[in-house]
């Protein structure tokens, strides 16, 4: 009679829908960005144990914002619908001088199911020195590919 509660709550886990998770990895490689979005993917809403690291090649952004490290909190939107994944990931420096990097990747799913094509939006901007009034942006555009695994 003691084991009762524990052989009821095994059998209510025992009979829970199994849940599949994927790896998704999101690539970019070219002049003006390199790096990585790389997190699981699974039938809940949302990715889980994201990382993602990225090269800002591009001249003109700040150096504190060449090497961006990127985790859950840092992607605010994700989603797959139909044959659209898509990426949003933003990062803003921390003190007193705001600077952001804002990450959109776009892709449709090719002839293979696990494979995704298309195009990405990098902006990152900066006030040039404190007090300043007004931000630059830096934009860059260019290809983008993921996949499940």
């Amino acid at each position: 009679m003691r084991n009762l509660p524990w052989v009821t709550l095994f059998a209510i886990l025992a009979a829970a829908p199994a849940r599949a998770t994927a790896n998704l990895d999101c690539e970019i490689e070219d002049k003006s960005l390199k790096g990585v979005i790389s997190a699981l993917m699974g039938s809940l809403p949302g990715l889980l144990q994201v990382h993602g690291e990225f090269d800002v090649l591009v001249q003109g952004v700040p150096d504190d914002f060449r090497k961006i490290i990127l985790a859950s909190d840092n992607l605010p939107h994700s989603w797959v619908h139909g044959k659209d994944l898509k990426l949003h990931a933003y990062k803003e420096r921390e003190g007193e001088r705001f600077a952001s990097f804002e990450l959109v990747v776009e892709t449709k799913m090719t002839s293979d199911p696990n494979r995704y094509r298309g195009v990405y939006e990098l902006k990152v901007s900066f006030l040039l020195h404190k007090g300043a009034a007004e931000s630059k942006t830096v934009t860059v555009r260019g290809r983008a590919s993921c996949s499940l695994g």
